[in-house]
This record gives structure tokens, sequence and C-alpha cells, in this order.
């Protein structure tokens, strides 16, 4: 029941309230690595999370990376 999966999901660190964030979450993964959301969904929620935290870090290392080109151009 609801009380079982909710169990299930705070044991992972999510609570219910996230699940609608999680949702926002793949479709923009989906968007960036250019994978169908049904893919995504279909992954084991562990596995999703770390897909979805080590492209988090990929993009946020590409952000730094442009940011640093941009300032050296700017000078």
């Amino acid at each position: 029941g609801k009380k079982q999966s909710d169990g299930f999901f705070i044991r992972l660190g999510i609570s219910p309230s996230d699940l609608l964030k999680l949702r926002k979450i793949i479709i923009q993964l989906s968007m960036t690595i250019q994978a169908g959301v049904e893919y995504l969904y279909s992954l084991p929620v562990l596995e999703l999370l770390e897909l979805i935290q080590e492209v988090s870090e990929i993009v946020d290392e590409r952000k730094r990376i442009q940011a640093g080109n941009k300032n050296r151009r700017n000078t």
C-alpha cells in the first residue's frame, strides 16, 4: 500500500512530497541526455538517482568551464 511505498522512498532519502520534483527532474534529464522519459522511468530507482547525480556533476563542470572561458575572453 501507500505506507509501504512511502517507506521505500524515505529509506532512499526521498520524501513522498519530492516525487513531483523527481518527475520534473526526469523530464529535464531526458532532454539533457536525449533519452526517452519511458527509458528513465524503467530504470531501477537507485540507478536513476545515480544517473541524475552524475549528469548533474557533468553539467556543473561544463558550466564552470564555460564561465571560465567567458571570463578569459572579457579580460
